[in-house]
């Protein structure tokens, strides 16, 4: 849990839960990780003045940033603003010549 002071008159928060790969194979477990993560950056963002976190969530190579905030009395909104995979492939193991990574001798 960091908390990022931005400007000068607000706060931007950051919650970030790793996972292992095998947990987006099991619906139930994923379903389970997302509302706890929810739930945590709700409770954790209620707390603070500018009603507004930045949950990220990583399971195995996959990285999905959230952003949650207070619509109105009530009424909390997740959305998925981002999500990417992290490249497994590095120019110093690209032994099978993949294409935008030279192989280094």
């Amino acid at each position: 849990m960091i908390s990022v002071p931005k400007k000068a008159e607000s706060i931007t928060l950051r919650y970030c839960e790793v996972k292992a790969q095998d947990v987006e194979a099991n619906a139930e477990l994923a379903f389970a990780d997302l509302a706890r993560l929810s739930t945590f950056s709700r409770n954790l963002m209620l707390r603070k003045e500018n009603k507004k976190a930045i949950p990220i969530q990583a399971i195995g190579y996959r990285v999905i940033i959230y952003f949650i905030g207070k619509a109105f009395p009530g009424v909390t909104i997740m959305s998925e603003i981002l999500s990417f995979d992290v490249p497994t492939v590095t120019p110093r193991n690209n032994e099978f010549g993949i294409a935008g990574f030279p192989a280094l001798p």
